[in-house]
């Protein structure tokens, strides 16, 4: 039983990484398959298009930091309206890799983001976002797993065209219950 709740405490603290990992931008990515719709200046989801490798970090409740690794292959979907992040973790602790796919849109009226999260364990989470300020764009919403909601938080910053830092953390009422720390690289 104590190995079914650690292994879901790693899961979430692997989702909130995966998160990270999901939306790495670059300003020079060039997009493949579907095109966006509208204006792209705002937007920039364009730039996440492509294949990234991912390493960092994740701390668990108890603060025991761990390596973390993935690969995410970001395509346009749904007549592209949406951008499609699929990732998978690389040197997985558990026997399964953990898997996630992703869904993030964009409303060009209001200029709000919003991701939808869905994994390979049932966790599913939503968050918004009001976009990029400068290099940087931070997300709020809900992570849930095992009937049990929690609050996400995530920032992202341009370090540079191919790379991207991502940090962020899970918590329950107030409490941070792990944290990461992320850099991905175009592939």
């Amino acid at each position: 039983m104590a190995a079914n709740i650690i292994r879901k405490q790693l899961n979430i603290l692997l989702v909130l990484l995966i998160l990270g990992v999901g939306f790495a931008t670059t300003y020079g990515a060039a997009a493949s398959g579907q095109k966006p719709r509208g204006d792209t200046s705002l937007d920039r989801r364009h730039e996440q298009v492509g294949t990234w490798q991912c390493s960092g970090i994740t701390t668990a409740p108890h603060g025991t930091e761990r390596p973390y690794y993935g690969l995410m292959e970001n395509a346009w979907t749904l007549d592209g309206q949406w951008l499609k992040v699929h990732f998978v973790e690389q040197d997985p602790i558990t026997p399964e890799p953990f898997i996630e796919d992703q869904y993030w849109g964009y409303t060009e009226s209001t200029g709000k983001h919003a991701r939808t999260i869905m994994t390979n364990d049932g966790s599913f989470g939503v968050l918004d976002s009001n976009g990029w300020q400068q290099d940087t764009m931070v997300w709020d919403g809900t992570y849930t797993t095992g009937g049990v909601t929690l609050e996400f938080t995530e920032t992202i910053e341009r370090i540079k065209a191919e790379r991207y830092r991502w940090y962020g953390a899970i918590s329950q009422d107030g409490t941070v219950l792990g944290r990461y720390d992320l850099i991905c690289k175009r592939k």
